[in-house]
């Protein structure tokens, strides 16, 4: 009986100049791999739910964490709690990134992949000039700093600003990142028995800030 082998088929995402070099280079290293670009961000979000929903999804794909509940709720996930239990040591990972990453109501749905971690970096040079001796430990101390830099003309706005704050305009998720950030500095929680908490002081004063 004839039939033809079905090969595992993979969405990735990866931005706009990664997915020009890989347009290019990935097929001349991976002949026997049918390389296809498609818009990542939300777009992949988009394409990914239509075709799940056609019946016709990858077999692997790579999701943001946030899409998992979505995702999983929709049925467009395989249930793999009972294979990572018997073929994965869950101690590997850091607690909090498994249970944001992973579990949606218990059941695993998904393998953490890749994470960015956020830096809080400083030139030590103009810290110097400005007659800082040490980084920043509060807020408070941050905004200080960056007045301090400008006040000794380390730094000149708008030529050059005391202070950045990665915030995306044309993918709003990195401006709500930055909020999930500060809300847990002040020891807020966006849920709290599934009950939404975002709007106490914490979540303001991290908004305001």
């Amino acid at each position: 009986m004839g039939g033809a082998w079905m090969k595992p088929v993979y969405w990735d995402w990866v931005v706009k100049e990664g997915n020009k070099l890989l347009k290019e280079k990935f097929p001349e290293r991976n002949p026997s791999v049918n390389f296809i670009p498609i818009p990542s961000g939300d777009e992949l979000r988009k394409k990914l739910l239509l075709t799940a929903a056609a019946g016709k999804a990858p077999d692997i794909g790579h999701i943001d964490c946030i899409w998992v509940g979505e995702f999983a709720e929709g049925g467009y996930l395989m249930d793999i709690t009972d294979r990572v239990e018997k073929e994965i040591d869950v101690d590997d990972f850091y607690p909090r990134i498994w249970e944001g990453f992973a579990v949606h109501k218990d059941r695993v749905w998904t393998l953490p992949l890749d994470t960015d971690v956020r830096l809080f970096y400083w030139w030590k040079e103009d810290f110097e000039k400005a007659g800082i001796d040490k980084p920043p430990e509060t807020w408070d101390e941050l905004i200080d700093c960056a007045f301090k830099l400008v006040d000794k003309g380390v730094c000149k706005p708008p030529e050059r600003y005391p202070l950045l704050i990665c915030l995306g305009a044309s993918y709003a998720e990195f401006v709500a990142n930055e909020w999930y950030i500060r809300l847990w500095q002040k020891g807020g929680e966006l849920l709290k028995d599934r009950k939404p908490v975002f709007n106490d002081k914490a979540g303001y004063e991290a908004l305001k800030f």
